[in-house]
């Protein structure tokens, strides 16, 4: 589980929902996947071209109401958007009231300077850290340097 993906779960009300771990390479392990993407690529989009993000999106809006609500879905032979209504709109719970912060993590050597780089600017860490590796979480705000499990 990364870093990213656990702090995201941390964020989330307690029994939000429950991340279980799957071995890599078992597919038998594996739920039934969502194919939306695929499905909007093969089926709304294929051999189209939009002038502009505006027409491409009520375009879409448009075709979402009239065939992809309406279509019965390949593995549950239930109309999509009765099935959305009726089982899943339900279960939903409103979003927790601040967003969640993205970040970056990634490992640094601390430079014979003291110093990490992180994207184009330079952080200073402990002098005694020099030669060694970090690691370092980082947003548009805030950089973290974690050292010997400790920041």
């Amino acid at each position: 589980m990364t870093r990213i993906f656990l702090s995201f779960t941390l964020h989330l009300p307690p029994l939000w929902f429950c991340a279980i771990a799957l071995q890599t390479a078992s597919p038998q392990e594996d739920g039934i996947a969502e194919r939306s993407g695929g499905y909007v690529k093969s089926n709304a989009l294929k051999g189209k071209r939009f002038n502009s993000l505006s027409e491409l999106n009520d375009y879409l809006a448009r075709w979402n109401r009239t065939i992809a609500r309406l279509r019965i879905h390949g593995t549950t032979r239930k109309q999509v958007y009765t099935h959305f209504l009726e089982v899943e709109k339900p279960q939903l719970k409103p979003l927790p009231p601040e967003r969640f912060a993205l970040f970056e993590i990634g490992t640094r050597t601390v430079h014979p300077d003291g110093h990490i780089q992180v994207e184009d600017a330079f952080y200073s860490v402990p002098y005694i850290l020099v030669g060694e590796e970090v690691k370092v979480q980082w947003d548009e705000h805030l950089v973290r340097v974690y050292a010997r499990d400790a920041v």
